[in-house]
């Protein structure tokens, strides 16, 4: 349906308007097909994008999972050692024991 541009009435793209008996324009079928569909892919649109989201979650979760078991992994190869972090070193606590 669109708004027939003479009465302003509701008309049929394909009898044209019920109230004043106009023509439809020769394309407005075309164009509210086009809309129909446009409307769907927008939908369409719209569900790939969460579907998108969702799979790059659960992406990124497999990846952490990964990370952490390789961690694992490398630490018992090691023989069950901790990995070697660096110490850092506290200035307070240095001046602390150069002081009486």
């Amino acid at each position: 349906m669109y708004q027939c541009k003479y009465c302003g009435s509701p008309a049929d793209p394909i009898h044209g308007c019920l109230s004043c008996g106009r023509p439809a324009p020769p394309l407005a079928a075309e164009i509210e097909r086009l809309d129909r569909d446009i409307a769907e892919m927008t939908s369409h649109d719209l569900a790939m994008q969460r579907d998108r989201a969702n799979l790059s979650n659960q992406m990124q979760a497999a990846l952490h999972q990964r990370a952490l078991l390789q961690s694992a992994q490398a630490q018992r190869i090691r023989g069950g050692r901790a990995p070697r972090q660096r110490q850092r070193r506290n200035p307070a606590r240095r001046m602390a024991n150069l002081l009486p």
